[in-house]
């Protein structure tokens, strides 16, 4: 089983501890796991992995371009992009845009969270169409018909009552829809296609660090909110979200966000409370670690999201 990275190692060694770039070590960077709750370093190769996490399961399919191909694909392509942005050069042309806008759809769709989405709306839209078919006796005849050739109505009865036995296991809890990994994997593939639009036609402007507060990453590295609170309802069609931004955090220096604001700043260094925030803004779209290049960062970053347990638990009391 092969471990498959859903965020680009290319992309993580920009965070790699400068300390850690010296003969006979293994470059590392540093991070703080969600579930153990620890603070570790670990090579760029050995996180946001998962064994063969894009590997098609449907023998027909094996033959064809897997997804991680297509992923390797997009990723080369956005290499140039990012050198150039890690060099401070600017702007972007129109291709590095449309490479740039790619790069970002295809890495927020890869990600762990947007694919357990993906699986619960399949699981959701399946139950729903079992119990809408059950619901319409014209159309559950109309099944029995297509399954069994006739349709009777002791075949009708028959079947609904074999029927209501599942129904009731899945209200109980007894049985789940799981949905097949491979149809779950082209939903992501599609999705990516439908927001590189909605990306490529927005405005870019980056953001500068503050020298003493690095920008940090997560295994979610693409986030999406509101700029103005009002919530988000994406359009994928006329493509007219003024409302929705987009950041990727290119290296420790650099932001990158994408949005269709009227032009304001193009171009801006982040003081420390703005860098701060930025950094607690990226951590409310993180799966499991947040990432960073130095320990101290690392550990600024546990103490924040406890101060936030700690937050919602006096709230909820």
């Amino acid at each position: 089983m092969a471990d498959q990275h859903y965020v680009w190692k290319f992309y993580l060694n920009a965070w790699v501890d400068p300390a850690s770039e010296r003969p006979k070590c293994d470059p590392y960077l540093w991070f703080f796991d969600v579930e153990t709750g620890e603070v570790k370093s670990r090579a760029p190769a050995n996180i946001c992995v998962r064994g063969s996490y894009y590997e098609w399961e449907t023998p027909e399919l094996k033959e064809h371009e897997s997804p991680e191909q297509l992923y390797s694909r997009v990723e080369n392509d956005a290499v140039p992009v990012f050198r150039k942005l890690r060099r401070g050069e600017w702007p972007l042309t129109d291709h590095e845009r449309y490479e740039l806008a790619k790069y970002m759809a295809f890495q927020l769709t890869r990600v762990p969270r947007w694919r357990e989405q993906a699986e619960l709306g399949v699981k959701d839209g399946a139950e729903e169409a079992f119990r809408s078919l059950f619901r319409d006796d014209k159309r559950f005849a109309g099944f029995v018909q297509h399954k069994y050739g006739a349709s009777d109505p002791a075949l009708v009865t028959a079947e609904r009552k074999r029927l209501q036995v599942i129904l009731d296991a899945l209200d109980e809890g007894r049985v789940i829809v799981k949905p097949a990994k491979d149809r779950v994997m082209a939903i992501q593939l599609k999705a990516a296609l439908m927001w590189i639009p909605v990306i490529g036609t927005m405005q870019f402007s980056r953001v500068h660090a503050h020298a003493r507060v690095p920008f940090i990453t997560t295994d979610q590295p693409v986030s999406t909110r509101s700029w103005d609170g009002v919530p988000i309802d994406i359009d994928f069609v006329n493509l007219v979200n003024t409302n929705l931004e987009l950041t990727l955090a290119v290296s420790p220096d650099l932001l990158i966000v994408a949005h269709q604001r009227p032009p304001h700043e193009q171009e801006a260094t982040a003081d420390t409370v703005r860098a701060n925030k930025t950094n607690i803004l990226a951590l409310e779209s993180l799966n499991r670690f947040a990432i960073c290049r130095s320990k101290a960062q690392a550990e600024w970053i546990k103490k924040t999201l406890k101060d936030w347990q700690r937050a919602v638990k006096w709230a909820a009391t």
